[in-house]
Formats: structure tokens, C-alpha cells, sequence
């Protein structure tokens, strides 16, 4: 076949076959004594094989495999392809996982913020549970005098709810400058939890303490999603991520809520977003919980996956052939 046949036979323009030649992918090509080139089916079946690998491994890695198979090392060429399958595992693992952190995400947003509390009234009415200071509670609204409204302090009288007062910490129950009642527990003066005695640490503490020893560094972070540290800096200064900084050495230290996001960059990136377009459907999901624009994010993600996985399947079959025909 002449350079044109070629191409026809393929599908692709003759400065593509030399394209082809160039980069290794086709066998020796002949010459005639004038210099034309000259090919047979084994140079039609390796354009074929190469096109279809591309389509699912990606053009570099299908040269490397055809260029193994060249070579002579057919046990190479394969392993090669196994690697892109096991590649493929990988990513529909880390789409499913980044489909849970957004299912997550959204399921953390808070609820709407309730109505008003009912106005205070100028006269005294029925008390339904306590009178501090000579006020009284009358469905949840403060009457003649001081009183506790919806968990606030009012004067250092005691509270219900989850305030602090007069420097005391904040903790689940109260902290008040004087005894008061508080869930039928005296406290005085600094942080008790559901009415036991001070010096115990605080919940809050507690789980500070807990969250930051799930965190991840930037390397952690950055092996665990299959990118470079680079990578995370970029997205942090393009304003999609903030990780909590260390106060003494300044290293960035990053939570499950930063890990989520992560995530979810990734997967939108690999789809094709541009940073412009990412920040907005970050931030209503942070706000919102308006997750349809992510979520149709991860179905053409999977859709793409779904692609080159048929398209894995078609290369393998090609090179199984082209493998199958007799030596020149």
C-alpha cells in the first residue's frame, strides 16, 4: 500500500500515517528505490491498535504500549494495559467516595433558622417554668424584669441553655457569676458540663482535641487523592480550599470537611472545570446545601468513566489481534 491507501484504510490524513511512523508506533516501514514508502496490514493493523488504545488508555500511554510490543516485549505491553485498568478501578473508587463526601455535605448543611421568639410584654403572666429575679417566663417571652430568653443571661441571673457569663467558657450547660439554676445543677462561675463540678475539660475540648488528630497534612492529603502537593497550594490560593494553619510552625493541617472538598475539586477537575466554575458550586453547597450542580457533575463523570472503560475493552481487543497476526 502506498502512504494514501493507507490513510484511506484508516480513516486518517497521510501526514498522519507519517505522524504515526515518526513516533514509533507503526513497524519498520520499507522504502521503494525511489524513496516511496510502503505498507502492508500489519502497518493498517498497528494504526487501528494504536487509535483504539488511545481512545481509552490516552495517546502517551498507548505509544508506550505499542512501542513495548515493537520491541519485541509482549509481557511489557501487557502489563502496561493492565495498568490502565487498574488506573480506571481507581478512579470510579475515588468518584464513589467523592459522591458520599457530597451526600455528606449536604446532609450537614443546617436547617433554615427558626421564627422570631415571641416579643417581651410589659405585664406580668403566667410563669410555665421558672421566675429568675423576679421575672417571669411566659411562653418564652420575658416578662416585668431580667430574665432568660432562648439560652441568654440577662444581669448574671441564672440561665437556661448554653451561654457564658462573665468570662466562664462556653459549655453545654451554663456558666454563671453566681449559683443559678441550670437544668437543676448549681454552677459557679466556670464551665461545668451537664452539671458536673469545674476543671473538667468541655466537650468543645474534647472534640477539638479529637478533630485534630484526624487531620491530614499537605502530603497526606495529597497521597490520598493521587495529585501533588502543588497541586492543593494551587487550589488553596485560587480560594477553594482553606486548611487551618498550625499557630506555631504554620504547616497547613486539613479537616474531613477539607478533605470532602477536596475531593469534589478533583473529580470536577478531572471533568474539565475551570476554577471560575468550581468556586460557585462550592460555595452553594457550603451555604445552601444546593448540591444539583455537583451532582450532575459526578454523573457525567461517570459517564466518562463508563466511555473509557468500553473503549479499554475495544483497545485490548484490537491489540489482541494485532498481536495474533504472523510475523513479517
Amino acid at each position: 500500500m502506498r502512504t494514501v491507501d493507507l490513510a484511506r484504510a484508516a480513516g486518517v490524513s497521510t501526514q498522519q500515517i507519517r505522524n504515526y511512523e515518526d513516533a514509533g508506533v507503526l513497524p519498520p516501514v520499507p522504502r521503494t528505490a525511489s524513496g516511496y514508502r510502503t505498507f502492508d496490514e500489519r502497518h493498517l493493523s498497528a494504526v487501528l491498535t494504536y487509535r483504539a488504545l488511545a481512545a481509552g488508555h490516552g495517546p502517551e500511554p498507548a505509544r508506550a504500549i505499542m512501542r513495548t510490543v515493537l520491541a519485541g516485549d509482549v509481557a511489557g505491553a501487557l502489563a502496561l494495559v493492565d495498568a490502565g485498568h487498574a488506573g480506571l478501578h481507581e478512579e470510579r473508587a475515588a468518584l464513589r467516595a467523592t459522591a458520599s463526601a457530597l451526600e455528606a455535605v449536604a446532609a450537614l448543611v443546617p436547617p433554615p433558622a427558626p421564627p422570631a421568639a415571641a416579643p417581651a410584654v410589659d405585664s406580668p403572666g403566667p410563669v410555665e417554668r421558672v421566675a429568675v429575679g423576679g421575672a417571669g417566663l411566659v411562653g418564652g417571652a420575658v416578662v416585668d424584669g431580667p430574665g432568660p430568653v432562648g439560652g441568654v443571661a440577662v444581669e448574671g441571673v441564672g440561665l437556661l441553655g448554653r451561654v457564658a457569663v462573665d468570662g466562664a467558657g462556653p459549655v453545654d450547660a451554663a456558666a454563671v457569676d453566681r449559683p443559678g439554676p441550670v437544668d437543676g445543677a448549681a454552677v459557679d462561675r466556670a464551665g461545668s458540663v451537664g452539671g458536673l463540678g469545674g476543671g473538667q475539660p468541655s466537650a468543645r475540648v474534647e472534640a477539638g482535641r479529637a478533630a485534630a488528630s484526624v487531620e491530614l497534612s499537605v502530603g497526606e492529603l495529597a497521597a490520598k487523592l493521587g495529585v501533588r502537593p502543588s497541586a492543593l497550594r494551587v487550589w488553596e490560593a485560587a480560594g477553594l480550599l482553606e486548611p487551618r494553619r498550625e499557630r506555631v510552625t504554620g504547616y497547613r493541617r486539613y479537616g474531613p470537611a477539607d478533605v470532602r472538598d477536596a475531593q469534589m475539586i478533583r473529580m470536577l477537575r478531572q471533568s474539565g472545570y475551570l476554577f471560575p466554575q468550581i468556586a460557585p458550586i462550592l460555595d452553594g453547597l457550603r451555604r445552601t446545601g444546593s448540591s444539583e450542580a455537583l451532582r450532575e457533575a459526578v454523573a457525567r463523570r461517570q459517564a466518562e468513566l463508563t466511555r473509557r472503560s468500553a473503549a479499554l475493552l475495544d483497545g485490548a481487543a484490537h491489540l489482541s489481534r494485532h498481536l495474533s497476526l504472523p510475523p513479517t
